[in-house]
């Protein structure tokens, strides 16, 4: 035995450094990608929402640790779903809320939440958080959430 590898054991050497790299690449880039979007119904959204939620508009970053979404709900069931994930009522909260907003040619774009008279739920801790707010006029809620 010399020390030399054989060609044969080369080459898929040669392919695992090379492809391994672009598959990692790849699954990156993949799941990177923000998914964003409308729905109609509680049930069409990607993520939990109260039952009774419609008119949805949501945003939910990868590579971008955010989550944004606005939707019609009751108050109860606002409640009800606030108080069930972990965050706690917040009087007026001090962090600004943002809405994902779709624009002219289908993308999301972030406007801050639109004056109105709110019920909040709120945490954070350092760059992390979770917070929401619902228009008891409109009827309308609004929630985003943030981590590194």
């Amino acid at each position: 035995m010399n020390g030399t590898v054989p060609s044969g054991k080369r080459s898929g050497c040669f392919w695992l450094f090379l492809i391994g790299p672009l598959a990692l690449i790849a699954i990156l880039v993949i799941a990177g990608k923000p998914q964003s979007g409308t729905a109609k119904t509680a049930a069409e959204a990607p993520m939990d929402l109260p039952a009774d939620a419609t008119d949805i508009t949501y945003y939910l970053g990868n590579a971008w640790p955010l989550r944004c979404y606005d939707f019609q709900t009751s108050e109860a069931a606002f409640l009800q779903w606030a108080s069930d994930s972990s965050m706690v009522p917040a009087g007026r909260s001090g962090h600004q809320i943002v809405a994902p907003v779709l624009g002219p040619s289908g993308e999301i774009q972030f406007e801050p939440i639109p004056p109105g008279n709110y019920i909040y739920f709120s945490w954070s801790e350092d760059d992390r958080g979770e917070h929401a707010a619902y228009d008891t006029e409109t009827g309308h809620a609004y929630y985003l959430a943030h981590s590194r």
